[in-house]
């Protein structure tokens, strides 16, 4: 290959240079060229997209949207639509004031069917209510006496006070009744006059039926057989049969047979011996 004379100008080192530096000047010219062409791109469409934004601000404004701007004609309508739509709003108006208002007789109509349903309650209720109505007797009046429901010695006197020895449970304890000796199977009588409260089973004294005889005053009979003969809610004349007397329970079977008889006046136990009329030597005996 043939070299370059030493001398040659593409040897030194100010030819590269010079050259350098042109290339350098053309890239940044270029570079300006094309932002300058962008800038005025951007800016061609900026203005485009703001007068497609007038024009269509222009034709919603605008009572005619395809001119843009509102024509006398355009004008003339409009008065004219908006004329017609008054007239018609005074006729309705007018025809409104001209029509009757409904009578109220149907109201009044309806509102004996609606008086009727409290009528029908009422009359409802009154009949449930002689249906629950308390049953009709004699009550108790507290200067009365009450019968003995059977006669017999006082195996353990009433004793709220004082405590009373009970041999069947080996301790002395109070008692809120009065226990009468009897043999088993022997009728129980109602001591007065009353309606069966309560007919009941207790682990001390055993079937048990509980007469209320008014004014507050109530009668309990315990130690009964099996079978009593009456039930909750009937009314017992003074002396009626309401049992018999069974076996003992285990709570007084060392007291023999006998009867539990408890009396309450307002809830609170009173000593029966105080409300059961005196018996005779004869009658006592018997």
């Amino acid at each position: 290959m043939k070299k370059l004379p030493e001398d040659s100008i593409f040897r030194k080192k100010s030819f590269f240079v010079a050259l350098y530096s042109c290339v350098g000047v053309v890239l940044i010219l270029a570079a300006v060229v094309s932002y300058y062409n962008v800038q005025q791109a951007k800016l061609k469409n900026n203005n485009g997209i703001e007068s497609q934004l007038d024009e269509t601000n222009a034709s919603k404004t605008s009572p005619n949207p395809q001119i843009g701007v509102s024509t006398p004609a355009d004008e003339d309508l409009i008065a004219q639509a908006q004329s017609e739509a008054q007239i018609r709003a005074n006729e309705q108006m007018a025809m409104a004031k001209a029509t009757p208002k409904p009578s109220a007789a149907p109201v009044a109509s309806a509102t004996p069917a609606a008086t009727q349903t409290p009528a029908i309650e009422e009359e409802k209720a009154e009949e449930s209510d002689e249906d629950l109505a308390a049953p009709v007797f004699d009550t108790f009046d507290d200067d009365e006496l009450m019968e003995w429901p059977v006669v017999g010695e006082i195996l353990m006197e009433y004793s709220t006070d004082h405590m009373v020895y009970d041999k069947t449970l080996d301790q002395y304890r109070t008692n809120d009744n009065i226990c009468i000796a009897a043999q088993a199977g022997t009728p129980v009588k109602a001591s007065a006059e009353g309606v069966v409260l309560k007919i009941e089973e207790t682990r001390r004294d055993g079937n048990t039926i509980v007469i209320d005889n008014g004014n507050g005053w109530t009668t309990t009979y315990g130690q009964l057989m099996d079978g009593v003969l009456v039930k909750e809610g009937d009314v017992v004349k003074s002396g009626q049969v309401i049992g018999g007397v069974s076996n003992p329970t285990i709570y007084g079977v060392l007291l023999g047979n006998h009867l539990t008889l408890k009396v309450t006046k307002d809830d609170l136990t009173v000593d029966p011996l105080t409300v059961l009329v005196q018996l005779s030597a004869s009658e006592a005996t018997n």
